[in-house]
């Protein structure tokens, strides 16, 4: 079960249209709360998730979430099978 401020967060990842003021943080956040393994090696960002592998290029100035990146990050949480999505 996630926290209230997780699922938030997952909700907000799956609004449409799309969002652009999710922060990062919380996505991190999220996917660990999802028992995913995230790393971070210089700009990108590296997520292993119930058998599923992603590479993020992390978000510079804004620290928000691109649009590429939560195209991909649905992606990721729709084929890791993850409970809570849909």
């Amino acid at each position: 079960m996630l926290e209230d401020e997780d699922h938030r967060t997952l909700q907000a990842i799956f609004e449409d249209p799309a969002r652009s003021d999710i922060p990062w943080s919380k996505v991190k956040d999220l996917l660990e709360s999802l028992g995913g393994l995230v790393k971070v090696h210089k700009d990108d960002t590296c997520v292993a998730l119930g058998g599923e592998i992603a590479i993020f290029s992390r978000p510079r100035s804004r620290k928000r979430v691109r649009h590429h990146n939560l195209v991909n990050l649905r992606l990721l949480l729709r084929r890791s099978n993850c409970k809570d999505v849909d």
